[in-house]
């Protein structure tokens, strides 16, 4: 059965069927088929017999069906460069029939799009050896495997594309994790006290996202199929990495973890709640234009959709990006209170969750504020990073437990372990992002959440 609602699924269940969502959806049934009983089959058939006009004439009557989305696809092309509403407009017509279909189909249309532009290559560490068999050996001293995650962009110019690094994850060796050990002990001590947050959080993280943004309503439709995407879009990387880098359990290095739930069944690096929470955290402020602009790179918040119709105090975007991060780092934490991650498993999610949020966001289409150029005010596509964990850094600080506010990404506190950069070569701009019904599905988003005055200005 598929989840109604984002949040938790890499310790639940990855994935789910096209059946199950078909009779499942944003808000339940409304979204399925609700009359799939042998009661209201009969009911209707009985209904139609008595109803219909059965007159060759009017039977046989069909109604003019119009293709006004599918002929808008195919413009003439055009002599001229399209300025950047003209293209905006443009992408958003190539698939502005995606909202004729039920919610689980757009969801398996984008997820599919965002990930066929990734790749994954994995490296041996140093001095690892090949069995017969194909399983890497190594002593302890050995630097660890890694794991590189690439995005592939095309451009009008060339057929081939151009390929840029997006995320780098080195497995911690078995040392790390047995220092790891103590602080997962430690945490068990919270499980009676965080009971009731680990067993609602374990498949469905909405109502604690809903406590600062109303996405369990349906006047955020778009917004909260869109932080789904986003979370399955997660499941779908995290998976890559755990399956590749095969990391232990705390199950595994001793009998006294004794976990108060089911450990799920795939690797514990990184955590699939860390990093779809920390995704989803970076999708909801670039929602709300609450996105900083003092990340390296970054030329500002997004205002490109700022109609002035939100007015919030100064400063309140700083709590509520704090108000929301302290959630994304409780999900977290509650897994390793729970006994089934490290705290090592965190730290490596939340870098990878918030790359990927920041990924989504671009490839949603949305944009920094304009820059002036000799021409024209020219609006840049969101910025995002690449970086990567290193956990063979790691390794010689491996009593660290995970707290995001002492571990920043940018500044003077950022540690060794990890790299948080620019994508490309200083002064190389991003380019544009291949036209996806995600850019449909963003705007629709932005405009219920403008609609409600949540969007800051």
């Amino acid at each position: 059965m598929a989840s109604k609602s984002f949040g938790g699924q890499s310790g639940g269940h990855a994935g789910g069927h096209a059946g199950g969502h078909a009779g499942d959806g944003v808000n339940g049934l409304r979204f399925g088929d609700s009359y799939a009983d042998t009661l209201y089959a009969d009911a209707l058939n009985r209904q139609r017999a008595a109803i219909i006009d059965t007159r060759p004439d009017v039977l046989n009557k069909a109604w003019k069906l119009r293709d006004r989305h599918f002929l808008e696809r195919y413009v003439p092309a055009r002599k001229k460069t399209p300025t950047p509403d003209e293209l905006k407009s443009l992408q958003l017509g190539l698939n502005a029939h995606v909202f004729r279909w039920d919610v689980w189909v757009r969801k398996y249309l984008v997820v599919s799009d965002l990930i066929r532009y990734l790749d994954f290559k994995m490296t041996p560490g140093n001095g690892w050896t090949t069995d017969i068999d194909g399983t890497y050996r190594a002593s302890e001293e050995t630097s660890q495997p890694s794991l590189e995650m690439s995005v592939r962009s095309y451009s009008a110019k060339s057929l081939i594309p151009s390929v840029t690094s997006m995320f780098r994850m080195t497995r911690p060796g078995a040392s790390a994790y047995r220092n790891q050990l103590q602080l997962v002990l430690q945490w068990a001590e919270l499980r009676d006290e965080r009971m009731s947050e680990i067993l609602s959080q374990i498949d469905n993280q909405t109502p604690f996202w809903g406590s600062v943004l109303p996405i369990q309503t349906d006047r955020l439709q778009y917004t909260n199929e869109l932080l789904e995407v986003v979370n399955e879009f997660a499941v779908f990387v995290e998976m890559r990495f755990k399956h590749e880098l095969a990391c232990w359990r705390p199950t595994d290095l001793s009998p006294m973890v004794q976990p108060m739930i089911t450990t799920p069944g795939h690797g514990s690096t990184p955590s699939g709640h860390a990093t779809q929470s920390f995704a989803v955290l970076e999708v909801i402020r670039g929602l709300l234009n609450t996105t900083s602009g003092s990340r390296p790179g970054a030329s500002g918040a997004l205002r490109l959709h700022a109609q002035g119709n939100a007015t919030k105090s100064p400063g309140a975007t700083d709590y509520i990006n704090k108000q929301m991060e302290r959630i994304a780092t409780r999900i977290a934490t509650n897994r390793v209170v729970a006994g089934l991650h490290f705290p090592v498993d965190n730290i490596a999610g939340r870098i990878l969750g918030t790359i990927l949020g920041e990924y989504f966001i671009y490839r949603c289409g949305a944009s920094n504020p304009p820059v002036a150029t000799s021409k024209k005010l020219a609006p840049e596509p969101f910025h995002w990073h690449a970086g990567s964990f290193d956990g063979d850094i790691f390794s010689g600080c491996s009593t660290d437990d995970f707290d995001p506010d002492a571990q920043q990404l940018t500044g003077s506190n950022v540690p060794e372990y990890y790299s948080y950069r620019d994508p490309l070569e200083r002064g190389v701009a991003l380019p544009l992002p291949p036209t996806s019904p995600l850019m449909n599905l963003w705007e629709a988003s932005i405009d219920e959440l403008q609609k409600l005055e949540l969007r800051f200005e």
